[in-house]
């Protein structure tokens, strides 16, 4: 993948960046090997917030990866594309997480490009170049893995519909 280095849409951006390269050959909604993803809502406006819930839906302790590996997909010409930009010098650590019954991992965010950017010591920084635009999106989680499989296998996801902003939010949340 090139990578490019992005115009003054964000002081975050004006580095050399790549797109984030897709991490999975296949999406699964709903469920995987025993976890469920879930959206608090399918259909929100730019500026709304979102929480998405990982839950280990079997009776027994099952390991996931960590938290950090997950992109967040828009749907542009039958293609999914993350919205996430990130050094090309970005490596991942891999850890390896026990989730009792019921446990898992929760993330939310402000459907902004500062509320979608993330940090963490663990991963990449992932920076949002581009304006958040109306349109089918997906959050993806790539660390569920069933034993003998390649982690970049498969992911679960879970798709939602981002439409124009609420008159009540400020326009400039999009860009």
């Amino acid at each position: 993948m090139s990578t490019v280095t992005r115009g003054t849409d964000s002081t975050a951006c004006e580095e050399a960046l790549q797109r984030l390269p897709s991490k999975v050959n296949g999406v699964e909604y709903g469920s995987l090997n025993g976890f469920s993803l879930t959206a608090n809502r399918t259909t929100l406006s730019i500026g709304d917030s979102i929480v998405f819930r990982l839950r280990n839906e079997t009776d027994t302790e099952t390991i996931t990866g960590n938290r950090h590996k997950f992109d967040v997909q828009r749907r542009l010409d039958d293609e999914w594309r993350s919205i996430y930009w990130m050094s090309d010098s970005a490596s991942y650590t891999d850890m390896g997480y026990g989730q009792q019954p019921g446990e898992g991992f929760t993330w939310r965010f402000a459907l902004t490009r500062q509320g979608l950017e993330h940090t963490s010591q663990t991963n990449p920084p992932y920076r949002v170049c581009e304006a958040l635009v109306p349109g089918d999106y997906r959050f993806v989680y790539w660390g569920v893995s069933a034993e003998g499989e390649n982690e970049t296998d498969r992911g679960v996801g879970v798709r939602f519909e981002l439409t124009k902003p609420n008159s009540t939010v400020s326009p400039d949340l999009s860009g």
